[in-house]
């Protein structure tokens, strides 16, 4: 140890190697953190919006004339928050104009459904109600590549295969969308019409599949919970971490001092060597 020190350079000494020791953290590492944060959000979030759904349910609403803002009220008379779909698919039979999409609330949150009876379906499955009666009506031929280029847009978000593209009724009891809706014909316009839907169109319904949280939507109260106790866990965990190795290099600090002063405490050690050095030149 040098013995040309005086006791308030011992004491500054001290305190310094005590503070390294309790603020092992320093400004950049924090931003490394931070960083490494949003990167593991990211992900997750990216994750989840992919892997939210794995099936796309096809309703009709069964009436002539209908839009979002009219199911939405509907269904609050009946009890619910919201439509009970994901997404509606006009027929221009309204102020919406023909092959729009319209997210509902539950698509901005990627939230359940609450279409069908079989709650597997509604949680994991995108409900998509397209307005018209095609129990009573063929399906117009300008609505086939609207509605072909709005399923091939989910399928294309969300990984969705043909073999999980349902209808209402193949998952519950209902004639639902309609007998002029059948398999066949539906997936042989996903599979060719598609492209000839009109731009305008096409443009539209893309902006509003984007729609969901992680290209500006909002996030429900309940992922919120969810999200920020995931990040008050992790940083607990990186807080628990760095307190773990505070304690080790004070510990560790504190025995290369009473190594260095021969186990004498602090004090006595400086009142020793300025004693020992006289005015502090060397010995």
């Amino acid at each position: 140890m040098d013995r040309n020190i005086s006791i308030g350079e011992f004491h500054r000494r001290l305190l310094e190697e005590k503070s390294k020791a309790c603020c092992p953290v320093k400004k950049y590492k924090l931003l490394w953190l931070i960083a490494a944060l949003a990167v593991i959000i990211a992900f997750a979030m990216t994750w989840f919006q992919e892997a939210r759904f794995n099936s796309i349910i096809i309703h009709h609403t069964a009436s002539k004339t209908d839009n979002y803002a009219s199911i939405k009220r509907y269904h609050k008379k009946k009890g619910l928050r919201d439509a009970a779909y994901h997404l509606v698919l006009s027929n221009g039979s309204t102020d919406i104009p023909l092959g729009n999409l319209e997210p509902t609330g539950r698509y901005l949150a990627l939230t359940h459904a609450m279409a069908v009876r079989d709650v597997k379906y509604n949680l994991t499955g995108l409900h998509l109600c397209i307005v018209g009666n095609y129990e009573t009506n063929e399906v117009p031929g300008y609505m086939k590549p609207v509605i072909a280029h709005a399923v091939r847009a989910l399928q294309n978000k969300f990984g969705i295969p043909d073999d999980r593209l349902f209808f209402h009724r193949d998952v519950g009891k209902t004639k639902c969308p309609g007998k002029y809706f059948t398999k066949k014909d539906f997936l042989y316009w996903v599979r060719t019409m598609a492209d000839q839907c009109p731009a305008s169109i096409a443009a539209q319904q893309n902006e509003a599949i984007a729609a969901a949280p992680l290209s500006g939507g909002m996030v429900t109260i309940q992922q919120g919970i969810v999200m920020g106790a995931a990040l008050l866990f992790f940083a607990l965990g990186w807080i628990a971490f760095f307190h773990i190795l505070s304690v080790f290099r004070q510990s560790t600090a504190l025995k290369e001092s009473k190594s260095a002063a021969g186990h004498c405490h602090p004090l006595l050690v400086g009142i020793t060597l300025t004693s020992f050095n006289g005015t502090g030149a060397k010995g």
